[in-house]
């Protein structure tokens, strides 16, 4: 649950799944997993929907504005939900989202692709939802503001159906609607006839059961339940599947379309667990709980007695029947413990200097060509920017000829089931992506290079997020020279290879390039 564990590199993302089996990958909105090095462009998207610019506003516009509103505009040093758009204009964040995936289908409409979508709009707070949504509503009070805020999400799905039908796509086309919490009772929200939700009442099946809506006519039949259980790990695998694919290893999901189209009848799982202790993470979320049939059995800390509702007679969990039907307790109890030893230990969430690696912000899409360098890396006078290309360990330089170069890198080394090196790599100017890609997936066979590439730097790495300075004198073989005022292309593969290794480890493998460029004097 914590923001700030890390994603598991050894067990793809789906996003990371699908670009493997041949699918564009685009990620617009909120993303808030991982580590502050493990951004959307880091665990496997293509491209991402770069952020625009917030609307500014002035002095004399926040006087006038509502309390709630005051305070998050003078916090955020801007609004949260109204940016400007490519033409100046000012709009609501959402409604420019929508016109995002319209773009990204219409550029992608001609391969499979993987769209992923996480709306700012009915995240809390909501206060800043303008009047012509909230007037489309019959909300009252406070709720007034979630109600316009879930008229804007409804009109980008809108947007995105008749993208969808314009290109002949709806009926080859999976989209999935679904919430990562029950409803904020704060906001006027509500999960009934569960109690909980977002905020207070976490431990609540108000906050673990969320609105889910499958879609893809001539495959799924339309306005049908399914009241199985199900959890939004299944998503993966039922996408997997759909693409053609066996289901990976380290997915406990299930593919769920026979439940959908009614091939199969009952529970997708006949249990579900929740287990969220990490100790870092806000009381309010820490939950132990399992769900077998109508029963649910729960508690917050390890230290603390289980207790056990019937959903069916109280769906708002007002009885403890624990006492009552102990047999289900030990059995469910039992079912969870043994669940619970399948687990990776829990991790740690690292401390990361500078933050994370993020697209340039501006308007259109960004993808590993635009990621920028932290803080503690931006070139100085002796110094060459760079791109990372996140898990896959690789950086590729561009520099002019006889330049001396001084590169910083910082290397996530946590894990030290076995050592790392770093090592940089000299090309000539005129190698290709592709013989780039050769060499890394033939184990740096150097056959297919006229000249050997030769390590010019290798240092062995300590445990924790490495800081590596190399200064070495980099020149191009075949380069004619550089040419005052114009930018000139320089490629050195950058790569992290395990050392001594003393079991199977996968090493990653080239998968893209990032370009930076050095303009000459």
């Amino acid at each position: 649950m914590s923001r700030g564990l890390p994603i598991p590199e050894d067990r793809p993302t789906l996003p990371k799944f699908l670009a493997d089996n041949g699918y564009a990958t685009g990620q617009i909105g909120k993303w808030d997993i991982g580590t502050k090095l493990q951004g959307p462009l880091q665990v496997g998207f293509n491209q991402i929907a770069k952020t625009p610019p917030k609307k500014k506003y002035t002095k004399q516009e926040i006087a006038k504005l509502p309390n709630g509103v005051k305070q998050l505009a003078t916090k955020k040093s801007g609004s949260k939900y109204f940016c400007i758009n490519a033409a100046g204009k000012t709009v609501w964040l959402t409604d420019y989202d929508g016109d995002s995936m319209v773009d990204y289908v219409g550029h992608h409409k001609e391969e499979p692709f993987f769209l992923y979508w996480s709306p700012e709009a009915v995240h809390s707070p909501s206060i800043e939802a303008p009047e012509r949504l909230m007037a489309r509503t019959t909300a009252t009070g406070k709720r007034r503001k979630l109600a316009g805020t879930i008229v804007s999400v409804d009109d980008q799905v809108g947007k995105l159906i008749k993208a969808l039908e314009k290109h002949g796509l709806r009926e080859n086309t999976l989209v999935i609607f679904t919430s990562d919490n029950g409803a904020n009772g704060g906001e006027g929200g509500s999960s009934a006839p569960y109690t909980g939700g977002k905020g207070i009442g976490t431990q609540k099946e108000g906050w673990v059961r969320v609105p889910t809506i499958f879609s893809m006519p001539g495959t799924i039949p339309r306005g049908k339940t399914y009241e199985g259980l199900i959890a939004n790990f299944d998503f993966y695998s039922t996408i997997a599947v759909l693409a053609g694919q066996p289901i990976p290893r380290h997915c406990d999901g299930v593919d769920l379309l026979p439940f959908l189209t009614g091939e199969n009848t009952g529970d997708a799982h006949e249990y579900l667990y929740w287990l969220n202790n990490e100790p870092g993470d806000a009381v309010r979320r820490h939950l132990i709980a399992a769900r077998w049939k109508d029963w649910r059995l729960y508690k917050k800390y390890d230290k603390d007695p289980w207790q056990l509702f019937d959903l069916k007679s109280d769906p708002k969990e007002e009885r403890n029947v624990a006492a009552d039907h102990p047999e289900v307790v030990t059995q469910m109890a039992a079912k969870h413990s043994t669940w619970a030893t399948t687990l990776a230990p829990l991790a740690q969430i690292p401390e990361i200097e500078g933050g994370a690696l993020k697209s340039t912000p501006g308007h259109g899409w960004a993808s590993l060509n635009d990621v920028v360098a932290t803080e503690q890396v931006k070139p100085t006078k002796n110094e060459v920017a760079y791109s990372m290309l996140g898990f896959r360990n690789t950086l590729v330089f561009y520099t002019f000829e006889k330049q001396n170069v001084v590169l910083k890198i910082l290397i996530d080394n946590q894990d030290q089931s076995f050592p790392l090196s770093c090592d940089l790599y000299q090309f000539a100017p005129t190698t290709t992506k592709q013989n780039l890609k050769n060499w890394i997936n033939n184990q740096h066979s150097d056959a297919i290079f006229p000249e050997v590439p030769q390590p010019i730097f290798t240092k062995k790495l300590p445990k924790g997020f490495c800081k590596v300075t190399a200064s070495e004198e980099i020149r191009a073989h075949d380069n004619p020279g550089p040419v005052p005022g114009k930018f000139t292309e320089f490629k050195v593969q950058y790569s992290v290879k395990a050392r001594n290794v003393g079991k199977n480890i996968k090493i990653p493998t080239f998968a893209d390039s990032a370009k930076v460029f050095v303009q000459t004097k």
